[in-house]
């Protein structure tokens, strides 16, 4: 979002953006909508900012509605950040984007246990709001490069490029085609140990080794164990070569070529690190063609 505003322009002069892409926000129509409806639950008159500064902030939180972003106000933010493209306003700014294999075993009502055919169907079905035909289309994609992986687990990768992993590459991609710098993509695969490992690779669970904080996150880590730090040791230098110099290469890590639409690099970060195989990319984008259709 800060790469689509012009007064955030030179403040910053390197962006990673981890599990969160922001392609399109509110529009200035639909935020006055919102804003007038929490004002009417408030009691506040639209142009009566001294009676909303007294109020609690608690107060002013339980009157809006979860999912707020930010709006396309035509000023601070004159755009949509990464569509129709990237903007020209951050074209010389590099990029590190990604995020993590099975987003959405963060929240709660993701099946972390067996399921049936039918249910994986309808689950997704659901989820992606695709018919049963396009459901099951997707589903048998994403099975003939994993035939041994459960349905649960089948259900966690699909809705998670669905949600997050998808939308990774339409805006690298957009980026690259702005041809000013670079987009570098990664994929973060270590399996974490809480819930005796059912939660798989969960939205946040990049970031204690983005940092490398691993005893300060055991609640979601479980045992550090080297195999663990070892990652965290070359993730977070990754990281620092970008912050540095716009690159994340160095000592340590396999080459890793920008993002481009002939070669769509991603660098996976696992018990193992080293280039996606074409499945992961493959699901992604079909997740893409689905969403355009």
């Amino acid at each position: 979002t800060l790469m689509a505003m012009p007064s955030a322009q030179g403040l910053f002069h390197r962006a990673i953006a981890q599990s969160g892409t922001g392609l399109r926000w509110t529009s200035a129509e639909e935020g006055t909508k919102l804003a007038r409806s929490v004002l009417e639950k408030l009691g506040v008159a639209p142009n009566d900012l001294a009676a909303l500064y007294r109020l609690p902030a608690e107060k002013i939180a339980a009157a809006t509605p979860p999912g707020i972003g930010p709006v396309v106000d035509g000023d601070v933010l004159p755009r949509n950040p990464f569509d129709p493209d990237a903007p020209a306003v951050s074209a010389q700014v590099p990029m590190l984007l990604g995020s993590n294999l099975t987003e959405v075993t963060f929240f709660n009502n993701t099946p972390l246990e067996a399921i049936d055919d039918a249910t994986l169907e309808k689950r997704i079905a659901a989820y992606t709001r695709l018919d049963a035909a396009k459901a099951a289309g997707l589903i048998s994609q994403y099975r003939k490069a994993r035939a041994e992986t459960p349905n649960h687990v089948l259900y966690q990768l699909i809705a998670s490029d669905w949600w997050m992993g998808g939308n990774v590459h339409l805006q690298a991609e957009r980026k690259a085609a702005q041809g000013g710098a670079a987009a570098y993509v990664y994929q973060f695969a270590m399996p974490q140990g809480a819930r005796g490992g059912k939660l798989n690779v969960p939205h946040t669970a990049e970031i204690a080794y983005v940092f490398d904080n691993l005893k300060l996150s055991t609640a979601l880590v479980g045992e550090v164990t080297p195999e663990h730090q070892a990652l965290a040791d070359r993730m977070s230098a990754a990281w620092v070569n970008f912050a540095r110099t716009g690159n994340p290469n160095g000592a340590g890590l396999p080459a890793w070529k920008p993002y481009s639409r002939a070669d769509r690099q991603v660098m996976v970060f696992g018990p193992k690190i080293g280039v996606a195989p074409a499945a992961v990319v493959d699901g992604a984008l079909a997740v893409n063609a689905l969403k355009a259709a």
